[in-house]
């Protein structure tokens, strides 16, 4: 039996969010996305898109530096980490030498909804002639073709047939990709094994389980992009052979599934330390891996917000702040590059935060302001308490909004590999 700190320790400790008190420094890029497993890619740009993040948040929180050039490095440079279009049927990016593992894995939900129906697309002589031209004449971008229609084959070879990868990322806000033919953009990347599916995901449902610390069937069934009856065979399978136990948390009755060295280490005097430090702080958008599936958050966590994603008008981008080892509430979040503002359009608690949590979270504020390239902090209207510990930060406050400096020697200019 799991106490429910004990579930939220897990979880924090399998998704490296331990701080700077955990004894450790920051995994490397590939090692870090090999733990996650895979990091979601997102274009939108309202403040450092999803992907860079999830990156920022585990490796800075560590006291490491991190800009979105050392990502772009890894992606579109060096090769180590790819563009893949699979888990949960979007694209994520994976370590390229566990890319045989995630293509064989990767029929399992992409043979199901609509997936399965546009898989089609793939095998029209249109799709066909645009992968011989991939493949002949070398990569191709969007605004090389000349037709939606074309423009649609081009992504419906990038999801379906594996081969074809992402080389780079244009310049732009929404950072188009270009496609090549991957033995070719990517000659140390093994495209030629095919292991088993079975293998493959019985492969995925453990990390799926080791990432997430402890987590139910339907939360593997989430991250794969499959049934929850599809995983059931691979859990107890595992179960059976010693590699996953069946827990419970107290006060609840579903079952949970655990590596058993986790379970270990949840009972240790060395969980009971507290990691992250109480005054570590960490701001997640909604796509990071730990806030990606709300069901599983809310079990874990006990928070939950609304997805406004696809909302036009008054969209917020919520960012949670997770302050020690509770999420306290979330903040909403827009970069004014040109004006070299980071601005928060809104602070919403679950409750109200000592003296020493505000100057944590404001503090980390003024951090994510400075990898954005900013100089200034303000704050739209923040809670009262908020507003009189900036101003004892040297901010000033302006009617209802505050702002602060930030003191910043970078710019933001991802460079896609170009």
């Amino acid at each position: 039996m799991l106490t429910a700190r004990d579930a939220r320790r897990l979880a924090l400790r399998a998704q490296l969010l331990r701080g700077r008190g955990a004894g450790h420094k920051a995994p490397s890029l590939v090692q870090m996305t090999s733990l996650l497993v895979g990091v979601q890619y997102d274009p939108m740009p309202l403040i450092m898109p999803n992907h860079y993040m999830v990156y920022w948040n585990r490796i800075t929180g560590t006291g490491t530096p991190f800009t979105p050039n050392d990502l772009d490095r890894a992606l579109y440079r060096e090769h180590t980490l790819m563009e893949h279009f699979g888990l949960r049927r979007v694209t994520s990016i994976i370590s390229a030498e566990e890319f045989p593992t995630y293509r064989a894995a990767a029929q399992l939900p992409l043979g199901q909804g609509w997936a399965e129906r546009a898989r089609n697309r793939v095998d029209t002589a249109e799709a066909q002639r645009l992968l011989r031209r991939i493949r002949e004449d070398g990569p191709v971008k969007k605004s090389d073709l000349a037709t939606d229609e074309e423009r649609r084959f081009l992504y419906a070879l990038f999801w379906f047939v594996p081969e074809v990868v992402v080389a780079k990322r244009l310049p732009g806000v929404f950072r188009e990709p270009e496609l090549a033919w991957g033995p070719d953009a990517m000659p140390h990347v093994d495209f030629d094994t095919q292991p088993d599916m079975d293998g493959a995901v019985t492969e995925l449902v453990v990390k799926t389980v080791a990432a997430s610390g402890a987590c139910a069937a339907r939360h593997v069934a989430f991250w794969i992009g499959c049934r929850v009856r599809d995983v059931r065979p691979y859990i107890a399978q595992l179960v059976d052979e010693g590699l996953l136990t069946s827990v419970r948390v107290e006060g609840r009755r579903q079952e949970l599934y655990v590596r058993p060295a986790d379970l270990d280490w949840a009972e240790s005097e060395e969980s009971a330390t507290p990691h992250p430090p109480p005054g570590q702080v960490y701001l997640l958008t909604p796509l990071d891996n730990l806030i990606r599936d709300k069901k599983w958050l809310e079990r874990v966590f006990h928070y939950t917000f609304r997805t406004e994603y696809f909302q036009v008008k008054g969209m917020r981008w919520h960012t949670s702040v997770l302050l020690g080892d509770e999420i306290v509430g979330f903040v909403d979040p827009k970069a004014d590059r040109p004006h070299r503002e980071f601005i928060i359009k809104e602070v919403a608690l679950c409750r109200p935060l000592d003296d020493p949590g505000v100057l944590a979270v404001v503090t980390r504020l003024q951090g994510l302001a400075a990898a954005h390239g900013c100089t200034v902090l303000r704050f739209v209207d923040p809670p009262g308490q908020w507003a009189t510990a900036i101003e004892e930060m040297g901010g000033k406050k302006d009617g209802e909004e505050v702002t602060l400096p930030v003191e910043c020697s970078q710019s933001y200019e991802p460079d896609g590999g170009t």
